[in-house]
């Protein structure tokens, strides 16, 4: 963990795993879509827990219900998707977040447009329609298709520098494969 007086004058708390799903996206009926997942001084202890930080990379996969084990997420959570004659684990298996920012922050206040449209997320949230309807800007520009390797590159950077071994592998599979692809496609 970083020391706090650096978390404290950052937007991110980026030695958090990020949250852009939590919950069972595949088979939630409800999705909730919301800014960016909290941060907050109690939450320290839970991320500093290699098996709980494990628990919520997992909810990246968006196969798990929503971690109700996590108990000021759950507090939250409930207060936001309290739905009548449902039990709380039944909501946690039934609604699913979705954060436009995967970032986990202590004030979304401070996360201005600016600072959303440079994020990796937002880039490939242009990057894949863009890919699957117009191949051929990406075909025809060396730009378009380095965009993912150089995004890849700094995922690395983020799982080597804050995250474990797991997610570290992960983006580098992901990067070789972007690698690989750049590769073909200008050749």
């Amino acid at each position: 963990m970083t020391k706090k007086s650096s978390r404290n004058t950052n937007i991110f708390a980026l030695d958090v795993p990020p949250g852009q799903i939590n919950g069972n996206l595949r088979t939630a009926p409800v999705v909730a879509l919301f800014l960016n997942p909290g941060f907050e001084d109690e939450d320290e202890q839970v991320f500093e827990k290699e098996d709980c930080r494990i628990l919520l990379f997992e909810q990246i996969i968006g196969e798990s219900d929503f971690p109700l084990w996590f108990n000021r997420w759950r507090k939250w959570f409930l207060q936001r998707v309290k739905l009548d004659g449902m039990t709380d684990e039944k909501i946690g298996k039934n609604v699913s977040i979705f954060n436009v920012c995967s970032y986990a922050s202590r004030d979304a206040k401070r996360l201005k447009p600016s600072i959303l449209n440079s994020l990796p997320s937002s880039q490939a949230a242009f990057y894949i329609p863009l890919a699957v309807n117009n191949f051929e800007i990406i075909k025809n520009s060396i730009w378009f298709s380095l965009l993912p390797v150089a995004v890849g590159v700094l995922y690395l950077v983020l799982a080597k520098t804050y995250w474990f071994k797991i997610p570290f592998m992960g983006v580098l599979i992901s990067l070789a494969c972007f690698v690989i692809s750049a590769w073909i496609i200008n050749t």
